[in-house]
């Protein structure tokens, strides 16, 4: 259950971002995240593990 909330968490963290990113028209932040979260479609989890996607991800949004 504690995962299933930072995942419900982190979405939220990740939708908030985007949104601010889009009214500063920071285009730079908002390609970031986009990249971090094709690894979690079906053709990036053949190339990065998902242990290695959530971590590269969370250290990604954390930045912010």
């Amino acid at each position: 259950m504690e995962r299933l909330t930072e995942g419900v968490q982190s979405f939220e963290k990740v939708r908030i971002l985007k949104e601010e990113f889009e009214k500063k028209g920071n285009k730079g932040a908002i390609k970031k995240i986009d990249k971090a979260l094709q690894m979690f479609d079906e053709l990036g989890m053949d190339r990065v593990s998902p242990t290695t996607a959530v971590n590269k991800a969370k250290e990604l949004i954390n930045r912010y």
